[in-house]
């Protein structure tokens, strides 16, 4: 389970630097939102009373700025292929064990793939609802796959 300590809060803060305060919330505020929002799915109305805000589409206005944000400012630095050298990543994020259990060469990079089911709700896109509904699980569902090093990133944001 990760645990999201202050620290760690604040640089993410800090990373979405396209942000800026408005009147109707902070820029910690927001952040709050969209991880509270991504980690307990609560509806938009209930997020709504926590953080004292007029209305639903406040709150989803909010959600939508942060992930602009994060696209924007966090994921080219964070994540995605791009984010590190291949050498770097053999360096720093590869561990002995996965290097000599599975590579075969020098140089050579572990990549470990992982997915899960994520349940879902009902969606009101009805294209979407068709191709989100799993036959084998009688439920809607998506199934995200990971890519990482064999080094876990958990342990801190600038990893």
């Amino acid at each position: 389970m990760l645990i999201f300590f202050e620290e760690q809060f604040n640089q993410l803060v800090e990373t979405v630097s396209s942000m800026r305060n408005s009147h109707t919330r902070s820029v910690r505020v927001a952040v709050a939102i969209f991880l509270i929002k991504m980690r307990l799915a609560l509806s938009n109305r209930v997020l709504g009373v926590l953080f004292h805000l007029n209305n639903k589409r406040i709150v989803s206005h909010i959600i939508s700025q942060v992930r602009t944000a994060l696209v924007k400012d966090f994921v080219p630095l964070h994540l995605g292929f791009q984010h590190i050298d291949h050498q770097t990543a053999i360096d720093q994020h590869q561990t002995a064990t996965a290097t000599i259990l599975h590579t075969t060469r020098p140089n050579q990079l572990c990549v470990v793939a992982d997915s899960t089911y994520l349940f879902i709700q009902k969606s009101m896109d009805n294209q979407f609802q068709r191709r989100s509904y799993s036959t084998h699980k009688h439920r809607n569902l998506i199934k995200p796959m990971v890519l990482t090093t064999t080094v876990s990133f958990s342990s801190s944001i600038d990893s």
